[in-house]
């Protein structure tokens, strides 16, 4: 994240921090709807005093004065208006009839925690798209968002952060857009295919699908978890599962599925399957959406046969060399047919690529980075699968692992967050004990906030 040192208070800063990636926060929470107010599109918020009126009943205890004889009193929060305006980013006019959730959330003594949702409020949205909350509590660093549902896909702006001394606020604008089934928007960019042969009689193969949606209409993909509709995998695929690839845009709920939003970032999912293998294997790759370019991994000493793939050369990955192979021209609707042979060399063949888990279902994450799932990125995503695997079974990493895994964390607050993100998916889903499950966090947390000082100093 950029430095803020001069420009946030340090309270502030963490908020953001714990904000970007670790919101974890129900979208779907319901929303306390306040009392129409006089203004025609505005929600007014009464605030409400800390102290409680005097008691006039005779025999009463009088409230306590201070030496200076005034009575003790609760400081009064800051109250002010909170505007914004909804575009919609397909064109044409807004639905008559939405609804504008303002949501604010504020951190406790300790502000790398997760935020706590304090504020919300519910208001029509004005026919000129704008809307306003007024008298709402504005303590300083209070953070802010606007909501709105539309096509059954929730949309929300960035946030904003208040000020001291300011009873304004201006949230940015929140773009919605209309939604459609049809994947033909989506632009395949990139499939990287990478096989492992570690497990005896069995290839274990990684699909990395990275594509953008360069339209102006919201994706729509309906899924239960278990397959993709514009993902399709060989006839005899085996133990399937699908994952968000590390480094994706963010993908939003939706119903029945998952929404892929407008936007020139990547996004990026991963397809994990096995085929049984005995020194040759036959694959008839399907696509639905047509690639703008393939590209195959295999470790040295496994030779990949085809018409319709070129010899690309030898990638040394992490000290272990691949022979890679490219496609192009795929379309639509057609296979990509390849004979795969050999074994690989001892130097390549590695012990740490994970075994499928065939419970593995599609996991939709909120928070997106830079996409780095491509040679180095590859063998991060394979290693740490492995790892994260007997984290959740409870072994112990022997001595000199643990501070390997850390450090291929790298220096990237992002990376900490995500990490710590996946970490809380996998508690919920009671794949971690929770004796673990804190103690891994809690690590995670410090290092992040170590680190998160560390660039405020610079």
């Amino acid at each position: 994240m950029p430095v803020f040192s001069g420009q946030l208070a340090e309270g502030d800063i963490w908020a953001l921090t714990a904000y970007l990636r670790t919101l974890t926060f129900d979208l779907t929470a319901p929303t306390a709807t306040p009392q129409p107010s006089a203004t025609p599109f505005v929600v007014t918020a009464t605030a409400t005093s800390t102290l409680a009126a005097a008691d006039t009943t005779p025999g009463a205890a009088t409230p306590e004065v201070g030496a200076a004889g005034e009575a003790s009193a609760t400081p009064q929060v800051a109250v002010g208006t909170i505007t914004g305006t909804v575009v919609n980013g397909t064109g044409g006019a807004l639905s008559a009839g939405l609804t504008v959730i303002l949501r604010g959330f504020d951190h406790g003594q300790d502000a790398s925690s997760n935020l706590a949702e304090s504020v919300s409020l519910s208001a029509p949205l004005g026919a000129d798209g704008s809307f306003s909350f007024e008298n709402v509590e504005m303590p300083t660093g209070r953070l802010f968002l606007a909501q709105v549902t539309y096509q059954g896909v929730p949309f929300q702006s960035d946030f904003a952060a208040t000020e001291a001394g300011k009873d304004a606020l201006t949230l940015p604008p929140l773009n919605i857009y209309e939604t459609t089934n049809d994947l033909t928007p989506l632009s395949l960019d990139q499939v990287h295919i990478v096989f492992d042969f570690s497990v005896e009689t069995t290839a274990q193969i990684y699909e990395i699908y990275i594509f953008t949606n360069p339209s102006k209409q919201v994706v729509v993909v309906p899924t239960d978890g278990t397959s993709i509709p514009f993902i399709a995998l060989p006839e005899n695929a085996q133990e399937i599962g699908f994952d968000v690839a590390q480094g994706s845009a963010t993908f939003v709920s939706a119903e029945g599925g998952f929404a892929i939003l407008p936007s020139a970032d990547q996004y990026g999912l991963v397809a994990f399957f096995t085929l049984p293998y005995e020194k040759k294997l036959e694959v008839a790759q399907p696509f639905i959406l047509a690639p703008a370019s393939v590209s195959l991994f295999v470790p040295e000493g496994v030779k990949l046969t085809s018409d319709q793939l070129t010899d690309a050369g030898v990638q040394s990955i992490q000290s272990a060399n691949y022979q890679t192979y490219s496609a192009q021209s795929v379309a639509a609707g057609s296979s990509l047919a390849f004979t795969v042979s050999g074994s690989p060399k001892s130097s390549t063949t590695t012990t740490t690529t994970p075994s499928l888990d065939t419970q593995t279902s599609l996991v939709i994450g909120l928070g997106g980075l830079g996409l780095v799932l491509i040679l180095v990125g590859l063998y991060l995503f394979f290693r740490d699968r492995a790892r994260r695997a007997e984290f959740e079974e409870g072994e112990e990493l022997e001595e000199g692992e643990e501070e390997e895994m850390e450090d291929a964390l790298g220096d990237n607050p992002d990376s900490l967050t995500d990490a710590i993100i996946a970490l809380d998916d996998q508690f919920k889903a009671g794949a971690i004990a929770k004796e673990a499950y804190e103690k891994r966090r809690a690590e995670l947390k410090e290092r992040l906030k170590r680190m998160v000082c560390r660039q405020v100093d610079k």
